[in-house]
């Protein structure tokens, strides 16, 4: 997603073979990999972590992130649908409006953000947790329904 925050570099002039290349290898990641990471934590690891609660006081402090990254998950879904329409536009048309421009920038910039905080909670503090609450048997279970996730949806 990087590089698509140059998208003033390339947008209003027609899209060289690389940079097409570039903009349908986006869509394809966001559409397999980010759809598969979002599975992984509300099919896999959240339940569980919500499961323990009663069990882990701990888990108690944590659910209200929990909820914040289920809303980040549906925001993100939000902005990646204005994201997908722009780009599918932009490869149509070979170039974007200066209004589209705008607005594909602002939609990466929020979710550059959304990311970074939701990567920064999930690592400083859903992920120790579960290390801490979860048994070894379920992390381990996680951990496979994710291999088989990944395995089955990226084909």
């Amino acid at each position: 997603m990087g590089s698509l925050y140059n998208v003033d570099q390339v947008a209003g002039e027609t899209l060289t073979p690389a940079e097409r290349q570039a903009l349908e290898s986006a869509l394809g990641y966001f559409a397999t990999s980010g759809v598969v990471h979002t599975q992984d934590e509300d099919e896999s690891l959240f339940p569980r972590l919500r499961s323990c609660a009663d069990d882990h006081p701990c888990v108690h402090a944590v659910l209200e992130t929990l909820e914040r990254l289920d809303l980040d998950h549906q925001l993100a879904h939000e902005e990646h649908k204005v994201v997908e329409r722009l780009i599918q536009t932009w490869l149509r048309d070979g170039m974007l409006t200066p209004d589209s421009r705008e607005n594909l920038k602002l939609v990466l910039e929020s979710l550059r953000e959304r990311y970074r905080g939701h990567i920064e909670l999930e690592d400083s503090v859903v992920f120790p947790l579960a290390r801490t609450v979860l048994s070894a048997t379920v992390i381990e279970t996680v951990g496979k329904e994710m291999r088989q996730r990944h395995t089955s949806y990226l084909r």
